[in-house]
This record gives C-alpha cells, structure tokens and sequence, in this order.
C-alpha cells in the first residue's frame, strides 16, 4: 500500500497555515495515520517514517 499525502489548508486570525495528513482508508474505516502543520515544501523523513510505521500497525491489527 502507497502513502499518499492528503493537503488541507485552514486559516486562524493571524495567518493561513497549510497542514499534511497520510490516511489509509479500507473498507471499515479511514485511518488518519499521521496530521502536521507543512513549514517547508518538503515533508521531512522523520514524518514519512511515522506514517509508515503507523500504517504497518493498522495492517498487522487486520489480519487478526
């Protein structure tokens, strides 16, 4: 399974911040595996290693 980054853009009273979130969504659920707030164009490993790991987790839980 690919991670694939899902963009959303919200604003507070003082600027528009623009955040990233990696789901994964199966037939019994949408998992939101990992939600920040973007400061560069680039999405930094440590992120992608953390979706990752949490998808592993929702994977290994739905073979039981």
């Amino acid at each position: 399974m690919e991670l694939v980054p899902v963009s959303v853009k919200f604003a507070s009273m003082r600027r528009t911040n623009i955040g990233s979130s990696y789901v994964a969504q199966f037939e019994e659920a949408l998992y939101i595996l990992h939600s920040f707030v973007k400061k560069t164009q680039k999405t930094s490993q440590r992120d992608l290693e953390l979706a990752r790991e949490r998808l592993n987790e929702v994977l290994k839980g739905r073979r039981i």
